[in-house]
């Protein structure tokens, strides 16, 4: 593997903020500084949750060169810079090159094929791009005392921070630069986003996101985050190669816009709204090759489930009860594979779920009155452990004036999603798996993986929360490459269902 390192900064003939990149990157090598020849660390990572991304960058870089590479800071007097924590941070990684072949068939006396071998170049697939959070610096001297080399960490964060700055509105036309807006531009995005949302809940984000994200300039290519309305889109309209779970948020007919307060920001407003129920839906980006995405979709079900789903879910309500009619049996979810574990540990805790509930906000209820769904009740656990309730709040459901059984009938089915999800939490393990580098490795997916349990050598499932990139340039020049991944929900493949819910 071969990694590369962009700094993109400020100074002469570059951007004058952060905010200023556009264009596809990597830009014009007269906007970033190539560090590659000075890495000696480079850390990574992916999560489902904030902060989504983060980056560590450690350099060695000759003294003498410290001020021609690291070009992060403001323009002073006499053409130096004064440093500070500024600009962004790109790694990117050297594919392999492919090699083609073609024939020819070339006339004479004797028919002759010639066969010709191209190779064809390789290929940069970006790893990280997000804005510098901090910047430190070290130097080391020579026994004479001269400084021989500079010590630089680089840290930075998801280019989604961009999107959660806070948004001040103000009434004064002067004041809308940067991160102020004016409340006529940001009421008129507002009824646009309100007068769409009589669709899927996908529809309306997709529509949100662009015209919120034109408050702020990422330096993302603009047709890259047409991956937010994935979810919901026909797998042809996928990019080639992305393999994900893609479950369509269930709700319809969102009738206002959630903004938190006079100061908002781009990303509080998009997941008060669209993300506000958590437990159940999933909002987060992902690099695709060189492009970002952002996920949206229902927290994938355990693959296994779909194998014996209708008597599973029957179980659980103890009377034939079918699945989801949202659950696509044709598109169970993804299953990756951990290959060749170094090390993995495996935390059991008592949590228990054995009293699972969806209740809505547009419903009447009261403590009198009841839940408003068909709950999920583990009876022989509930004997057992006494009553661990997982309460959820299901926001997006909208029914017609003196139609209540469409809400109460689609909450019935999303109390036997969660239960899937969070009921028998004591069964399952979190766990870490670190393994050889590997970059396939995707955050919010299901994985299996082989691992020494109960004395006997098992395959395991678990759902991905977290994915770490660490390479390292040791002293000799070798190169060690991890990759470290978090895991919940893990069980042993294959384990009975029906017996978990019976408390067997």
């Amino acid at each position: 593997m071969k990694l590369k390192a962009y700094l993109h900064g400020y100074g002469e003939d570059a951007p004058t903020s952060a905010a200023d990149i556009e264009g596809p990157l990597p830009p014009p090598a007269r906007a970033a500084v190539d560090v590659s020849d000075f890495i000696v660390r480079a850390d990574w990572s992916y999560s489902v949750q904030a902060p989504y991304e983060s980056a560590l960058l450690e350099l060695v870089i000759p003294y003498r060169r410290l001020q021609d590479l690291l070009r992060l800071g403001a323009q002073i007097e006499g053409g130096g810079l004064a440093l500070h924590a500024s600009g962004w941070l790109e790694i990117v990684e050297l594919g392999p090159p492919e090699w083609t072949q073609s024939a020819v068939a070339q006339g004479g006396e004797e028919d002759t094929l010639v066969v010709t071998a191209r190779k064809t170049p390789s290929t940069l697939l970006r790893r990280f791009l997000g804005p510098v959070q901090s910047l430190s610096l070290g130097t080391s001297a020579a026994p004479s005392g001269a400084v021989v080399s500079a010590h630089v960490q680089v840290q930075a964060t998801s280019w989604l921070s961009v999107a959660s700055r806070t948004l001040r509105l103000s009434a004064i036309p002067e004041l809308t630069r940067g991160s102020l807006i004016g409340q006529d531009t940001w009421a008129s995005i507002v009824e646009e986003i309100v007068s769409s949302a009589t669709g899927q809940l996908g529809t309306s984000l997709t529509l949100a996101w662009y015209r919120l994200a034109t408050l702020y300039k990422v330096p993302v290519e603009a047709e890259t985050l047409a991956g937010v309305g994935e979810p919901v889109a026909s797998p042809e309209e996928r990019p080639v190669g992305m393999e994900r779970t893609l479950t369509p948020v269930q709700g319809f007919n969102l009738t206002q816009v959630q903004v938190p307060g006079l100061r908002v920001s781009v990303w509080g407003v998009v997941q008060a709204t669209w993300q506000a129920a958590p437990e159940l839906v999933e909002l987060f980006p992902t690099w695709h090759h060189d492009k970002a995405y952002l996920i949206y979709r229902l927290k994938p079900l355990q693959p296994s489930l779909f194998v014996e789903g209708a008597q599973y879910f029957a179980r659980l309500r103890s009377k034939p009860t079918p699945l989801p009619a949202f659950v696509n049996v044709s598109q169970r979810a993804v299953l990756h594979s951990l290959k060749d574990p170094m090390s993995v540990s495996l935390r059991y805790t008592s949590d228990r779920g054995n009293f699972v509930e969806v209740t809505s906000p547009f419903v009447g209820v009261t403590q009198a009155a009841g839940v408003s769904c068909d709950p999920v009740a583990l009876l022989d656990d509930i004997e057992r452990h006494g009553l661990h309730e997982v309460s959820l709040q299901y926001p997006y459901f909208r029914a017609t004036e003196g139609a209540e059984a469409p809400v109460r009938a689609a909450l019935d089915e999303m109390v036997l999603y969660a239960a899937a999800l969070y009921a028998e939490a004591h069964a399952y393990a979190s766990g870490e798996v670190t393994t050889a580098y590997s970059p396939t490795t995707l955050h919010g997916e299901w994985a299996e993986f082989r691992a020494h349990v109960r004395g006997d050598m098992r395959l395991l499932t678990g759902y991905v929360t977290q994915v770490r990139h660490s390479v390292q340039v040791l002293p000799s020049g070798a190169v060690q490459a991890r990759t470290l991944v978090n895991l919940e929900r893990v069980s042993v493949k294959g384990r009975d269902l029906l017996k978990a819910v019976e408390g067997t």
